[in-house]
């Protein structure tokens, strides 16, 4: 399935899930899209189950964006971006996530639930 067809069905998947550390964040959308477009689920790598378990692994890991780019390569800037890859975003009051390109924005999954971001909070991303 192509990425863009990816994105629509985790979307559809899971619009009623609820937020939870390890099991669906803003981690676990973006792997269950690379999932769902390339067969192979980069959340294999690494573990956590609390709020401060992810924290203590994005800080070991130097942000999210390391994280990403260990699994995926080397980020492109936002203007490279289609309609299923991968962005970092910094969103006010919430701070760093990562979330896929859809239509006139950003798809990311925070506390709240699924949320739509504007392209101006995507930061770069990466190409699936």
């Amino acid at each position: 399935m192509n990425k863009a067809e990816a994105l629509r069905q985790v979307i559809r998947d899971n619009s009623e899930r609820n937020f939870q550390y390890g099991e669906w964040d803003c981690c676990q959308f973006v792997c269950n899209l690379i999932e769902a477009a390339t067969g192979k689920n980069p959340a294999l790598e690494y573990t956590y189950c609390s709020e401060s378990g992810a924290y203590r692994y994005i800080d070991q890991s130097n942000g999210l964006g390391n994280i990403a780019s260990r699994a995926l390569g080397e980020p492109v800037g936002k203007d490279e971006l289609t309609i299923g890859d991968i962005a970092l975003l910094k969103l006010p009051k919430v701070g760093e996530v990562l979330g896929a390109i859809c239509h006139d924005g950003a798809a990311c999954v925070t506390e709240a639930g699924f949320l739509k971001a504007h392209m101006k909070y995507v930061k770069y991303g990466w190409v699936l």
